[in-house]
């Protein structure tokens, strides 16, 4: 598997992420977006056209003088891979240095299994380089996305029960073992906040709460264009402001499952739910009755607490349910002068099903490039 090793500069970093913000962008105007000189600029475009990161591409005439070349991101050259462990599947994904689709895979494996998850994720990039489109691409890295929340290290997390081999271990280390790329790893809900950030709602909004709504409830909180963590990694972690007593009734896949096999309809597990889904479940309305207050309470918190321009419903439910959901959220009234205080938009996720493998394959760029 032909891989890079790459080391990148501080300077250089700051030319690729103004590339990818803006690109393609005059090569002039590079400079006022960073702290370089235009000289620096030059020199450091024609390194990363050299090493493949950037190509030059027609200058656009405006004006007088000699038109300056436009800069953009190279996506014919490398590729960065995502990795989605969720509790029912696991999925692959491999994408450009912008954060274009190549292509995606939903292994055949039980994502409880570590060993054969590696393997048959490791099996499946040798064929894409050796059979495929990617065929000669250098592969920048691998990321990785986790269900769970951190306790001790960043590469640890805790998992739900269907994916619990996976609880406590080093992932990332695992990874790059068993497919020899550098690897990266997150929560899902991060992840997905990264995919909206680089690939959807983040070209309309720098600040927003991403909301994923999957076996589990979780979020990732995107402030300013930059992924906030926390102080032990897990902010944005919205179910711990739930109490025990209260988890059954959060807006998560795991109550809906239940509520469903109640009512007889045979799902096992969250992807049972997206291949069968059937918006005449009356489970569903059921459900949706039973997560609204405390889903109203998340929204209020999220808006006292974080104050984001949007709150992305997301995750594995189908876009049926994301738009019902909203539907049952209550804005602000009016305060006792009349004025109805500012309320985040509430939005359906602009990546149609989970973001959080899209989101894991922009780990390495976010780690390497960016």
């Amino acid at each position: 598997m032909r891989m890079l090793k790459i080391q990148l500069s501080s300077s250089e970093r700051q030319v690729m992420n103004v590339v990818r913000a803006n690109g393609p962008i005059p090569r002039s105007k590079i400079a006022e977006l960073t702290s370089l000189t235009q000289q620096s600029v030059h020199r450091l475009v024609d390194g990363l056209v050299s090493k493949q990161f950037l190509q030059p591409r027609e200058p656009i005439v405006s004006g007088r003088g000699k038109p300056s070349p436009r800069i953009a991101l190279d996506e014919e050259a490398l590729t960065s891979i995502g990795v989605s462990i969720r509790t029912g599947e696991v999925e692959v994904c491999a994408c450009t240095i912008a954060g274009t689709l190549i292509a995606t895979e939903t292994l055949s494996v039980n994502p409880n299994d570590r060993s054969k998850v590696i393997k048959s994720v490791a099996s499946t990039l040798h064929r894409w380089r050796t059979f495929g489109t990617m065929s000669g691409r250098p592969m920048v890295g691998i990321g990785v996305a986790v269900q769970g929340y951190r306790v001790n290290r960043f590469d640890q997390f805790t998992t739900p029960l269907p994916i619990e081999c996976w609880s406590n271990v080093s992932v990332g280390e695992m990874f790059e073992k068993g497919t020899g790329l550098p690897a990266f790893t997150e929560n899902d809900a991060n992840c997905a906040a990264l995919a909206e950030l680089y690939c959807g709602i983040g070209r309309h909004f720098c600040s927003f709460v991403y909301l994923a709504i999957n076996f589990g409830f979780g979020g990732g909180i995107i402030y300013d264009n930059e992924l906030i963590l926390g102080g032990f990694g897990n902010a944005g972690e919205l179910s711990d402001i739930f109490l025990t007593d209260e988890m059954p009734n959060r807006p998560s896949l795991e109550g809906l499952i239940r509520r469903l096999r109640e009512g007889g309809v045979n799902v096992e597990t969250v992807s049972d739910i997206r291949r069968k889904f059937d918006p005449t479940w009356t489970a569903i309305g059921d459900w949706i009755d039973e997560a609204s207050p405390l889903l109203n309470l998340t929204v209020r918190a999220i808006r006292a607490i974080v104050d984001p321009k949007a709150i992305v419903f997301g995750g594995e439910a189908p876009n049926a349910m994301r738009e019902e959901l909203i539907k049952n959220c209550i804005r602000n009234p009016a305060n006792r002068y009349g004025e109805v205080p500012p309320f985040p938009a509430l939005i359906v996720s602009e990546i149609d099903g989970d973001a959080a493998t899209l989101g894991a394959a922009t780990l390495p760029l976010r780690g390497l490039l960016y």
